[in-house]
């Protein structure tokens, strides 16, 4: 266009002291603004974008690496507490939903104000909180059982069968415990194992042989079995009282392995067992019968969702809850029409984003990877008078929980709260 200004310029300056040749002015300018054609546009006016920002916040008590998704926002991997922010800046508007990718060995991390919309500015109000994953709780039907961050268990409620007599060598420096019907087993930090309470089927018995190199431990009913690592290899190995010949071993003083070697982990409900295989794929054993069709059994349509994509696993009485790598959360068996109490029916809003999940007798609790806290079943059903309810400082921000007709659960700051049936005083936290 400036070349086109100039050339016109000189043009009508030639025209001024040459009229004689006006005609072949005007057929210069004609051609050259014909020549122009579609070149000769008027400018644009300003463009409009939308003004948005990035997405940041801090992280605290992380030891270890943490790593965050954050969809559009990109991913990050954390190693030091502090201020971080995401790669990619989103548009005004639009949504975001963060997420925990990959937690911390031997800790969990908690995501506060984690979802939301960018309006015009940057959003830095994440907060991760982070805390030693082994602050768990447990919550038979008579007594209850609790391992904090530096360690120590404590065990409090009945006592007939010195259950919650937690031996003085294995009251501190536990890495993981479980508590059975009448019996409690731990592990402490050199995994070694040790078990007392009711004996009657010599669950509580533990011979040599599977006294050391323990990596999990579930107590059932009447049986135990354990996760134990020998020259590099894990096994599954139950004992005591059998329910069923679909236990998988016979009754005996002596453990005995159970399925194929790699197992990773296992849980027990009062007369089944589930564990997860060295593939990830959960595998389970125990009380069949016509009432209970799918008790010990996996169902085919929920393990199409789990073969080799298990994360973790619990049992209750009468049913089974897993929860697949993606997150997901399905549970199963119900103890047929006598003892089903929709504690395997999993509400919508938790079926997805699940950190944690516990199946404690005929109720299940769930923890979201945002830290909300949600319980069914049995004790939380709308049809049951004596429905006890989820306390109000637990909605958010829950850590680790155990259901049941008691329920206790720690909070994002550890501290533990209990709550639902007080016999025995088992949700009465000592000092």
């Amino acid at each position: 266009m400036t070349n086109f200004f100039k050339l016109a310029g000189m043009i009508k300056s030639r025209a001024l002291s040459h009229q004689s040749h006006n005609w072949i002015i005007r057929s210069m300018v004609c051609v050259i603004l014909i020549s122009c054609g579609s070149g000769c546009r008027t400018p644009a006016g300003p463009t409009s974008h939308k003004i948005g920002g990035t997405i940041g916040g801090t992280v605290n008590g992380l030891v270890g690496t943490v790593s965050l998704n954050g969809g559009s926002a990109g991913t990050i991997t954390l190693a030091a507490n502090g201020s971080f922010v995401f790669p990619s800046t989103l548009p005004s508007g639009e949504t975001y939903s963060i997420k925990v990718a990959s937690q911390p060995v031997n800790q969990s991390c908690l995501i506060t104000n984690g979802t939301g919309s960018v309006g015009s500015g940057n959003v830095w109000n994440l907060v991760i909180n982070c805390g030693r994953s082994i602050q768990s709780v447990m919550t038979p039907t008579s007594f209850t059982c609790a391992l904090d961050s530096s360690g120590r268990l404590k065990c409090w409620g009945d006592n007939q069968w010195g259950q919650i007599s937690v031996p003085t060598d294995f009251s501190t420096n536990i890495v993981s415990f479980s508590a059975g019907h009448n019996h409690v087993c731990a592990i402490n930090s050199s995994h070694d194992l040790k078990c007392w309470g009711t004996s009657d089927y010599n669950m509580s018995t533990v011979v040599d042989s599977v006294v050391h190199n323990i990596s999990a431990v579930a107590s059932g009913q009447a049986f135990t079995c354990v996760i134990q690592n020998t020259d590099g290899q894990t096994a599954l190995k139950c004992w005591g009282f059998p329910s069923s010949a679909d236990m998988g071993y016979q009754y005996s003083l002596n453990p005995q392995t159970i399925g194929q070697p790699g197992s990773k982990t296992v849980a027990a409900g009062w007369y089944h067992y589930c564990a997860i295989d060295a593939n990830d794929t959960p595998f389970c054993g125990g009380y069949l019968n016509s009432d209970l069709p799918t008790l010990g059994l996996v169902p085919d349509g929920i393990m199409s969702s789990l073969r080799q994509n298990t994360l973790a696993i619990s049992a209750g009485q009468w049913h089974t809850c897993a929860i697949s790598k993606t997150h997901n959360l399905f549970c199963w068996g119900d103890g047929g029409s006598s003892h089903d109490f929709g504690q395997a029916n999993v509400p919508e809003a938790f079926r997805t984003d699940i950190a944690s999940v516990s199946a404690v007798d005929s109720d299940t609790c769930a923890i979201k990877l945002s830290g909300e806290l949600g319980c069914w079943g049995r004790s939380y059903a709308s049809s049951n008078t004596s429905r006890i309810a989820v306390p109000t400082g637990l909605s958010t921000g829950t850590f680790s929980v155990s259901a049941g007709k008691h329920s206790c659960a720690f909070n994002s700051s550890g501290n533990l709260i209990c709550w639902g049936d007080n016999t025995n005083n088992m949700s009465t936290i000592p000092d």
